[in-house]
């Protein structure tokens, strides 16, 4: 989990400076670092597996848990759209994007489906870079981003018997629909459910990451556990105020 904050803070110390003072070869010195750290996980369907620094561009190598031939139904174009609304609904990766585009850099990643072996790639020229760093970016936007990006890797495999299988927002939560065998689901204690995911959530930076794009919004949280037969639910809810009181829990601040 540090290993994802290690890069975090390597951004935002770049955002607290001036993009100018931020040279080709302090750059690289992050990059080499950032590359020692892989893999992590980056959420239930994506792995970063290594970064990459030339004075033309830098490359990011991600592994995709491709569940339901994924990758193979989502065009260049849509990765490539994803992309983009991904570093321009996070500050600190636009961070990154202004300074990649002062130093005249371009932006590539390679996404490898675990499945097949195929891959897709999204080239992102510097002025790419530079109109994304021009987004205005608010916390219900990037909330939006989150869900579609989630969106659209599914179906995903979480455990044996069961997958996450969609994700979408309401009134007041981002909902996202587990469906597992019925005698899973049967058995399902929502309240066992809930206070296990409120501790866990702390030391969890995935999830507390999540959980902060929801917060920011104003919005909550629920797990949607589906019976795959009989279509019986169990919901596990999540306040914004759980969510807001389990983050200023957490140590990664």
């Amino acid at each position: 989990m540090k290993k994802i904050l290690f890069f975090l803070a390597s951004l935002l110390s770049f955002n607290n400076a001036s993009a100018q003072e931020v040279t080709y070869e302090e750059l690289e010195t992050y990059v080499i670092a950032f590359n020692s750290m892989m893999p992590f996980s980056v959420g239930p369907t994506m792995e970063l597996t290594s970064a990459s620094l030339t004075p033309t561009e830098m490359v990011i190598e991600a592994s995709i848990t491709d569940i339901g031939g994924t990758m193979s139904r989502t065009t260049p174009e849509e990765f490539k759209d994803n992309a983009i609304d991904m570093l321009g609904g996070n500050d600190e990766l636009k961070g990154l994007c202004q300074i990649l585009a002062d130093l005249n850099i371009g932006l590539r990643y390679v996404f490898n489906s675990e499945v097949t072996g195929n891959s897709i790639v999204v080239e992102l020229t510097p002025t790419d870079l530079t109109a994304i760093c021009n987004v205005e970016t608010t916390p219900y936007h990037a909330l939006e981003v989150y869900v579609k990006q989630q969106k659209s890797m599914l179906p995903v495999q979480l455990h044996e018997q069961v997958e996450m299988t969609d994700a979408y927002l309401t009134s007041s939560a981002m909902e996202l629909v587990i469906v597992a065998d019925d005698a899973i689901v049967e058995s399902c204690d929502v309240n066992v459910a809930h206070d296990y995911m409120i501790n866990a959530l702390p030391q969890d930076i995935v999830t507390l990451q999540m959980a902060r794009i929801c917060a920011n919004a104003g919005y909550g949280i629920t797990y949607v556990y589906r019976a795959r037969v009989s279509g019986a639910e169990r919901r596990v809810i999540l306040t914004v105020e759980e969510l807001t009181t389990a983050i200023k829990m957490s140590d990664y601040k």
